[in-house]
């Protein structure tokens, strides 16, 4: 007998969105860019999955850009941060115990000239509030706190990260990699107070290669991916439809389960 115990690393696909997926893929396989009847007819499916995850995190579907997975959406979130702030100031703060994409695009960042400050953490993986008190400074521009810790699980205190960051630097850019997180604790973007989050299909039953990132709308970015000019310009290239309708199906799935418990 075989149990998998790796859910933290990839989740088995719900039959419920392989269905809706396979449908997208055979029936409903228009491009979302096309203005005839079946590219109109994909546009729709596409905004309603973006309005599913939306409605998840308590943001508005505007502040919804698909990616093709959490990777790509702590990218998009950290670079054109960077690039859009660099000239109010020059700190940016993480942990020492985020995921590799987090920070590897730190690294470049600071390769272009931030300073970075990796922060410790305690024992249990917890953050030293403390330490990041102290790490904080007026010049101060993008903060990356990942919600919960991809290796042993540990919560981050992201709403009162955030609380101590507007304290120091208002106008800093707050980015939390959501990717464990997402559909298994609130993930609410007002409660939370960040202005950036990553999401990924794969780890919430949804398939791999699609992901989410929840932007602010004050924020204005230059664009990750030029191009096309899907996703509102910031991030081209024609979307994955069957991933994204999957995605959504996914999300509304577990909100649906969270409801009912």
């Amino acid at each position: 007998m075989f149990v998998y115990l790796d859910n933290s690393a990839t989740t088995k696909v719900a039959p419920e969105v392989v269905e809706i997926m396979a449908k997208t893929m055979t029936e409903d396989f228009g491009n979302p860019s096309s203005l005839h009847r079946m590219g109109l007819k994909a546009e729709k499916i596409m905004e309603h999955a973006r309005t599913i995850l939306a409605t998840a995190i308590g943001a508005s579907a505007e502040e919804i850009y698909f990616t093709s997975c959490g990777t790509e959406s702590n990218a998009t979130a950290i670079r054109p941060a960077w690039s859009s702030m660099r000239r109010r100031g020059g700190r940016v703060i993480t942990t020492a115990v985020e995921h590799a994409s987090v920070l590897r695009n730190i690294e470049y960042i600071e390769a272009m000239g931030a300073e970075a400050v990796y922060l410790p953490v305690k024992s249990d993986c917890s953050l030293d509030m403390d330490a990041f008190r102290e790490a904080l400074s007026e010049d101060t521009v993008l903060v990356s706190v990942m919600h919960a810790n991809n290796e042993v699980g540990t919560m981050m205190p992201i709403a009162e990260i955030a609380r101590e960051l507007r304290k120091v630097s208002k106008d800093a850019i707050f980015h939390t990699d959501a990717v464990q997180s997402f559909t298994k604790v609130d993930c609410d973007v007002g409660v939370l107070g960040v202005d950036t989050m990553s999401l990924s299909g794969h780890k919430a039953k949804a398939s791999k290669g699609v992901g989410a990132l929840y932007m602010r709308k004050r924020l204005h970015f230059p664009a990750f991916l030029p191009g096309g000019n899907q996703e509102s310009g910031f991030r081209s290239g024609t979307e994955n439809m069957p991933a994204i309708a999957g995605f959504g199906e996914a999300v509304r799935l577990a909100e649906e389960s969270r409801t009912e418990r």
